[in-house]
């Protein structure tokens, strides 16, 4: 989404205080009866004009004020009432909090952005967060948005992030409404769908129309909704730019009205004194910004000064169609201009009957009451009072240092001919600095504004707190050195080499950065050689265009420090996965850290140096370079060719999805385990949903190895009979995660696994419906079954043999609406 007048509240704005002598400003009231009586009172234009950022001055009531918090509050910097200068404090993106795997976090981090947001603009109770889309495909620019590519790790994440902006110590309001985001099968931005030797066309999000089948639809691309809904109850959804099958997201009603609203029940049962089938009392629908105006073959919300113009999807015929169209179908705000521009003459010229706007505001004034906007001054929400001394506080730093310590992923760590003064053959990482002679070498390291990522609020924090800035503070004892070899990600310029190369020779260990920069960050220019973001997939029509590889000249960098030494690290900066073929097979060591916020740098040197031992693991499937050239973007089938994500992959990927490294080793243990797998048996009824609700895997972890370390154990299933049965059940699948932060060498404690859902059992039919198939399963406890073990953290893992017995398939999902 882009910045849009009319639904941003600017930071030190205040609330408007609600009339306590009017009937829907009486807290005491059920929230229906309060939304029926604004609705009365007010004028269509008022009406109308919530609908686009417009409060109503003559009842007191405000705009719905929304802004972006993906990964902390977009908002400047300021100076609190102690005198103090604070800046909105810049977690990692959500694609290094998905490689943490840790619920618990997801909603403390949540919860302070939630904090920040309602400190810094206290009646901006609306947030752009979290993006549940899929990051199906490592070129898109977005990726670093989305907590990864599986929809059951997507589905946790959000219920988790949601449950922390909106709940609070006052259970009376939400604190923060959240906004998932983009519904539906959004994963493509901009950019050339060549792939290969094929010639293919440019695409925009704004035009695109997704193709997918409806297996794909109900088994990957919406069960993470289904979760967002049922079990995060967000206050709001955005629906997005692209068009699926032939239908543009906002304009989709038997998706938005059919499928969320009535067989999700979303929103329903959040209020126990008022009807929670009253549709009025539904939580809000709002358009990504402009993507009503993509409803008609062109949308254009020029202004004077200013022209925003691009091709749409020729859906609706006119303007006042979009609009009449998105309402329809349940989009009840529009970021946008659309709304402000053509609303009022639709609904007087009839094209909108009024009874649309009603509802569409009754949902507005519904949101204001449950974030205690409308109540009387001295009874509103407790949250409306936040002060800025909360924002950048020291638990936030800590938490953002927690979460990017938590973050990173060991991808590989092996022996070297001569490592410091440790003996021959030991592992390079971690590294000793006392005394030693350290390089840093590469684009990423000094970078500052670089590790925040895209859609992030000003920070002046993270700008003293680069890889380089951390080492000089935490290695005193060490001579540190750099040269950057490159000036940035995208430059081919090589005339830097020679002094990078010199200062990898003189060194005892080299740091080599490299990776990729984000675009647009919110509201700011893009950076200097960026190379994914928000309209800008990575086949964006650079001289790297569609490329997995490193961009510029920074693979060819890495290649000139390993002909001076074998003692090298090399720490990927980025979003989107990299195809760093070369790196994998020749590099003694390597780091994943993506964009890890504004303490990003700090984690990266104290996993460097063993202060923090690593325990990431990919949320994503780390392709080799040429898997480019297998498919384009835009394809979305995940069967076709060798398949794609860790669901359908058929190749051999770097580094498979849910795989991490650590300095130590760990097994997974089961009081009944023994030579042979565990055996389960189970009768597959209509009830297995509640079964598989209430039953739990709980396993025991041990650190076998000699380094204090968390670990990470995640649960997959795979089906050993469907082959033969003829079922299409994928490779493999998630269907649950946990951990444990530390264990001390020799260490055990337990970890508790939530059993397979419908998610990771069922199977699509070619119409949507969700079958769960009898015959035989294994439930693997530790790592992915199609992983690299030997490499892993986790060295011994669990097998549990399961059989579902049933005469037939069972039904557990209906089929999906069909378009």
């Amino acid at each position: 989404a882009a910045a849009v007048a009319g639904l941003r509240l600017e930071a030190g704005a205040t609330p408007t205080t609600c009339d306590p002598s009017l009937p829907f400003c009486n807290a005491s009231l059920p929230r229906a009866a309060r939304v029926y009586n604004f609705l009365a009172l007010a004028n269509a234009t008022e009406k109308a004009g919530l609908l686009f950022g417009r409060g109503v001055a003559r009842l007191g009531v405000p705009a719905l004020a929304t802004g972006e918090a993906l990964h902390g509050v977009v908002a400047g910097c300021g100076v609190d009432s102690t005198g103090r200068n604070f800046c909105p404090t810049s977690f990692p993106s959500a694609l290094n909090l998905g490689a943490t795997m840790n619920e618990s976090l997801w909603t403390l981090i949540a919860n302070q952005i939630a904090t920040e947001a309602r400190a810094l603009v206290p009646g901006g109770s609306a947030r752009f967060a979290p993006d549940i889309n899929l990051f199906r495909d490592p070129r898109w620019g977005r990726g670093q948005e989305v907590p990864g590519e599986d929809p059951v790790l997507t589905g946790r994440y959000a219920a988790a992030f949601v449950r922390g902006l909106q709940e609070g110590e006052d259970p009376r309001f939400l604190k923060v409404i959240a906004t998932c985001k983009h519904f539906f099968a959004y994963d493509v931005d901009a950019g050339n769908s060549t792939y290969g030797n094929h010639t293919g066309a440019s695409y925009d999000r704004h035009s695109f129309n997704a193709l997918v089948t409806p297996a794909d639809l109900a088994e990957y691309y919406l069960p993470a909704w289904e979760t967002c809904v049922k079990e995060g109850n967000p206050g709001s959804i955005m629906c997005s730019y692209n068009a699926v099958n032939g239908t543009p997201s906002c304009a989709n009603g038997a998706y938005q009205n059919g499928l969320l609203r009535d067989t999700w029940r979303w929103g329903n049962g959040t209020d126990e004194v008022d009807n929670p089938s009253d549709p009025v009392l539904s939580p809000y629908i709002v358009s990504d910004c402009h993507a009503i105006g993509d409803l008609a073959a062109e949308c254009d919300c020029s202004t004077p000064g200013h022209s925003y113009r691009h091709p749409g999807h020729g859906f609706a015929p006119t303007p006042s169609a979009a609009v009449e169209l998105a309402l329809a179908a349940g989009t009840d705000v529009n970021c946008g201009c659309y709304f402000q521009k053509y609303l009022d003459s639709a609904v007087t010229n009839g094209t909108v009957p009024s009874s649309a706007v009603d509802l569409a505001a009754g949902r507005v004034v519904n949101a204001l009451i449950r974030t205690g906007q409308l109540d009387p001054e001295g009874q509103s929400s407790p949250y409306t009072k936040i002060p800025t001394t909360e924002v950048d506080t020291a638990h936030a730093r800590a938490l953002a240092l927690e979460a990017a310590r938590q973050i990173i992923v060991l991808l590989k760590n092996t022996p070297v001919a001569m490592r410091q003064s440790r003996d021959a053959g030991e592992k390079l990482l971690p590294l000793q600095p006392s005394g030693k002679r350290i390089a840093f070498v590469g684009p990423h390291a000094n970078a500052t504004q670089t590790l925040l990522s895209n859609y992030h609020g000003d920070n002046e924090l993270v700008n003293s707190h680069s890889p380089l800035a951390a080492a000089h503070a935490a290695w005193s004892s060490a001579t540190i050195t750099y040269s950057p070899g490159v000036p940035n990600t995208a430059s081919a310029d090589t005339s830097g080499f020679p002094a990078a190369v010199a200062t990898a020779k003189s060194a005892d260990i080299t740091l080599v950065f490299v990776g990729l920069t984000p675009c647009n960050g919110f509201g700011a220019s893009n950076a200097v050689g960026c190379n994914e973001g928000e309209s800008h997939d990575r086949n964006s029509g650079t001289v790297d265009a569609g490329k997995l590889g490193l961009p510029g000249a920074q693979q060819a960098l890495v290649e000139a420090i390993a002909n001076v030494t074998q003692n090298y690290v090399v720490i990927l900066i980025n979003g989107g996965a990299l195809g760093v073929d070369w790196i994998a097979e020749n590099s003694p060591a390597v780091l994943e850290a993506f964009y890890p916020g504004e303490l990003g740098g700090d984690a990266v040197i104290d996993v460097l140096s063993g202060v923090y031992a690593p325990t990431g693991v990919l949320p994503v499937t780390i392709y080799p370079e040429t898997f480019a050239n297998t498919r384009p973007i835009t394809d979305m089938s995940l069967r076709g060719g060798d398949g794609i994500t860790h669901l359908h992959y058929n190749g051999s990927a770097l580094w498979p999805f849910g795989f991490g490294g650590s300095y130590s080793s760990f097994v997974v243990t089961a009081p009944s385990m023994g030579a042979s797998p565990i055996q389960i048996s189970l009768d597959l009824d209509e009830d297995y949903e509640t079964l598989a609700a209430e039953r739990y895997i709980e396993v025991g972890i041990t650190n076998v190895g000699t380094f204090p370390s968390g670990v990470n154990v995640l649960g997959f299933v795979t089906c050993d009979s469907c082959s033969a049965d003829r079922v299409e059940f994928p490779l493999q699948r998630l269907f649950s995660f946990g951990g444990i932060p530390y264990l001390a060498p020799g260490e055990s404690g337990n970890v508790r696994l939530q059993w397979p859902s419908v998610h990771a059992l069922g199977v699509a039919d070619g119409a949507g419906a969700v079958w769960l198939h009898p015959g035989e399963y294994t439930v693997h406890v530790g790592n992915p079954p199609r992983g690299r073990n030997s490499e892993s953290a986790i060295q011994k893992t669990l097998a549990i043999s399961m059989n579902l017995n049933a005469p037939s398939a069972v039904l557990v999902r209906e089929a999906l609406p069909t378009l």
